[in-house]
């Protein structure tokens, strides 16, 4: 006698149980994800913001050296640049030994915080370090450059060296061309000198043999002149 199987020992899922445990396993998943970029988050170390200072004037004397001994003690300096002044030259061309001269200048502070709080700080107050230097008694003239970065001070470089040497060209360029046309109006000038002088040149002729006999003196005048001469 065949028994039926009870139904008591089967488990049909359902579609919508199937459907609530995908959920559940994608919503446990998501919370996982969220959990490791949080704890990458805060283990992961932020990039402070830098921040750059201008100075508009640069005291004479005063080096890149000087410049981050004196400020280095209210933060972390990364890069200083200053601009040398070109106006300093001797007059046969040299540049002059042992003088320290900058038109202006930018200092990269690892900290934006820093940067502000020392342009506000120490604008217009003096400079000090040692007494014998010639900087001592000046005075700062800083300024925070808001929104400014280091790249944009390279790219800036970089345009104004394109713009001497591109004006640099043209002046040789200029100047090459000057040089030719003068020599061109040199060697014009005396070309037509040259043609001037041949036509303007007088020839010699050659004696005829007419010219010749009248030049020579006749022999019966010679005798008389002389019998005169001595019979006097």
């Amino acid at each position: 006698m065949n028994s039926e199987p009870s139904n008591d020992n089967l488990t049909i899922d359902s579609p919508i149980e199937a459907a609530d445990n995908d959920q559940s396993v994608t919503c446990s998943s998501k919370v996982c994800r969220k959990k490791q970029q949080k704890i990458i988050n805060i283990t992961k170390p932020k990039s402070c913001k830098r921040g750059i200072v201008y100075l508009s004037y640069i005291p004479e004397g005063i080096t890149v050296k000087n410049i981050r001994q004196i400020l280095c003690k209210y933060g972390e300096i990364e890069r200083i640049y200053l601009e040398k002044d070109s106006s300093l030259r001797k007059p046969g061309g040299r540049k002059r030994k042992k003088i320290y001269r900058y038109t202006e200048g930018w200092i990269e502070f690892k900290k934006k915080s820093v940067a502000k709080m020392v342009a506000n700080t120490l604008n217009g107050k003096q400079i000090g370090g040692k007494r014998h230097t010639k900087f001592h008694d000046a005075l700062w003239n800083m300024k925070y450059l808001k929104r400014f970065k280091w790249s944009h001070l390279a790219e800036q470089m970089a345009y104004e060296k394109a713009l001497r040497d591109q004006k640099l060209r043209l002046e040789i360029g200029r100047a090459k061309r000057e040089a030719t046309f003068y020599a061109e109006m040199i060697d014009r000038n005396r070309h037509k000198r040259a043609i001037y002088n041949d036509n303007n040149r007088t020839y010699k002729q050659r004696v005829t043999d007419e010219q010749i006999r009248q030049q020579k003196p006749n022999p019966n005048e010679l005798d008389e002149e002389l019998l005169e001469s001595i019979f006097k």
